[in-house]
């Protein structure tokens, strides 16, 4: 049983303990403070985004009902509005949050891990100086780990560490109430907490299964499964709107394009990958795609790692229920980001582990409480070198994360990168007028892949640059197969059609686009132009204002709505 003291009571000498992780993550993503923002959604989510910074009944509609970008995110939406309020468009100030929002949850970790060694049975022995520091090292190492950098230094991230956060906060809250009292526990709190995780992002709806390992094989209770029913209707009713919003928006792969055959691949892929990076976290990269049917020799020796880790994991978890309950929440928390249900071209990427790791987490405080006393100092003082050597590599790390150039530099490395990648490198060269490398970038870009979407989508480009508008729509529309998430593409489109006199399908393309991209202010300028060229004023003018609201200073938009209704030439 609990000892009486609250959730998160430390003694004066626990203080040391606890503050140990935060004081890590200090050290470890203070680089961060000097970063910008990145040309990887963290324009369109936030530096362009005019919904944030409001709190008026609009901005509260557009934050619940919005799947922009594929995500229900309403939670992290909110926070990424407060930020808009205090720091304006210095990211500093966007960092510094993440920071913050990150030390937290190293500090809801160690009180968990402790929690959970302290339970008879568990960790072996009742020793409470083995279980506070087996409980701090693990946080310290969980939360300085490079594969955390991604989801700190990415300011659109947000929701991944909202989500770990109030998931922690779900199942300490959880775990005490259970041993508080065993037959009827108050669950308030917990499902609080749970519900604030899955309106941050929709992984963590996978958090009742998670409990569920823990009633079995920590607390011994048994599955509970009608105790914690509206924890599962919570899970059902935000798995059903993250899947609805990423159809909505378009960036859902479909299976006609990445097959059950290429899923399964990739999901054998990525344990192994995580696996290796935990224990090796060398060259990490933004941007990892591996093609299993081209890149064999990349492929198989991490998928087969992947079978011998999870051959490894099953013949410990069979004799340790301990250890079975925290393979489970690993894999159940990191199903849904293995490619199953695909919504991008990545094989794997560092923030698809943040909060599975703390599984892990709990798994090395579970192997540290259980050496012997004699070789506690021998422990202490490994974990110790292991932290700094974590600490001086996710520095490096942040550095990658400073500004568009340096993150797509760091992705474009290695002999084969995506087509994605180079044109991101691109266009960031570009933005800094560096137009020699920019011009070098896209002719790597062309000879790379040639059949890709984004080369022809760039072909299509030149070929809209030299007035051969049919060219154009021909390579738009290959590059649009299979309805890719590409709403820049479709505005592209829609203009060469208008300029081939096909000015309904244009309006189609624009209204896609906006449809797929609700934020993209060229979409509804050339829907209005569009639509007040086939005289429906009214909506032109809604277009017009959407364009116009998007980008207040937009002066092409509110020359158009001023002309109206006379027709208008396409800007």
């Amino acid at each position: 049983m609990l000892r009486g003291r609250p959730p998160f009571a430390v003694g004066a000498a626990g203080f040391f303990w606890w503050m140990l992780a935060p004081a890590g993550v200090a050290l470890a993503f203070s680089p961060i403070l000097g970063n910008g923002f990145v040309n990887w959604d963290d324009f369109g989510n936030i530096v362009r985004n005019p919904w944030l910074g409001r709190f008026d009944l609009p901005a509260w509609r557009w934050m619940w009902t919005t799947t922009h970008y594929g995500h229900f995110q309403p939670l992290a939406w909110l926070s990424l509005s407060l930020d808009r309020v205090f720091w304006g468009l210095e990211p500093g100030g966007w960092h510094l949050t993440a920071l913050a929002i990150h030390a937290g949850s190293s500090v809801v970790l160690f009180f968990l891990l402790r929690e959970f060694l302290q339970v008879p049975g568990f960790s072996g022995k009742d020793d409470d100086f083995g279980a506070a520091a087996s409980a701090a090292f693990s946080a310290l190492l969980w939360s300085v780990h490079p594969l955390r950098v991604e989801v700190v230094a990415w300011a659109t991230e947000r929701r991944e560490l909202l989500a770990t956060l109030f998931s922690l906060l779900s199942v300490h809250s959880y775990f005490r109430c259970v041993r508080e009292n065993r037959t009827r526990p108050s669950m308030g709190g917990a499902l609080a907490y749970f519900i604030a995780a899955c309106l941050s992002k929709i992984t963590a709806a996978m958090l009742p299964f998670c409990l569920t390992a823990l009633d079995l094989w920590i607390l011994g209770r048994g599955w509970k499964i009608r105790e914690k029913r509206w924890f599962w209707a919570v899970s059902a009713v935000v798995l059903v709107l993250g899947v609805h919003a990423q159809t909505l928006s378009g960036t859902s792969v479909p299976f006609a394009i990445f097959g059950p055959l290429d899923r399964l691949a990739q999901a054998l892929y990525g344990p192994g990958y995580y696996g290796l990076k935990t224990f090796w976290p060398a060259n990490l990269s933004p941007f990892v795609y591996v093609d299993w049917r081209a890149e064999v020799s990349r492929y198989w020796p991490i998928a087969a790692l992947s079978v011998l880790l999870g051959a490894g994991g099953a013949r410990i978890a069979r004799a340790r229920p301990g250890a079975r309950a925290l393979g489970v929440i690993l894999a159940a928390t990191l199903i849904a980001s293995l490619g199953f249900f695909k919504s991008g071209p990545q094989t794997a990427a560092d923030r698809f582990v943040h909060m599975p790791s703390t599984a892990a987490a709990g798994l090395l405080a579970w192997a540290l409480c259980r050496i012997p006393r004699r070789l506690r100092s021998t422990m202490i003082v490994a974990a110790a070198l292991t932290a700094v050597v974590f600490i001086g590599i996710s520095r490096g790390q942040c550095l990658i994360w400073r500004d568009s150039i340096t993150l797509w530099e760091r992705a474009a490395q290695g002999p084969a990168p995506n087509p994605l990648v180079l044109q991101n490198l691109a266009g960031a060269l570009r933005e800094a007028q560096r137009e020699a490398e920019a011009s070098a970038v896209y002719e790597r870009l062309m000879t790379a892949d040639p059949a890709s979407p984004v080369v022809l989508a760039l072909t299509g480009d030149a070929r809209y640059a030299s007035q051969d508008y049919a060219q154009a729509v021909a390579f738009y529309a290959r590059a649009l197969e299979g309805r890719l998430h590409l709403p820049t593409v479709r505005v592209n489109m829609g203009l060469a059609l208008y300029r081939l006199g096909r000015r309904e399908e244009a309006e189609l393309a624009f209204a896609e686009a906006a449809r797929q991209d609700p934020l993209n202010a060229d979409a509804w300028h050339n829907l209005g132009i569009t639509l007040a060229a086939s005289g429906r004023l009214e909506k032109a003018r809604f277009a017009l204002g959407n364009a116009l609201h998007l980008q207040p200073s937009r002066a092409d938009s509110r020359e158009a709505l001023r002309k109206l209704p006379p027709l208008i030439k396409l800007q």
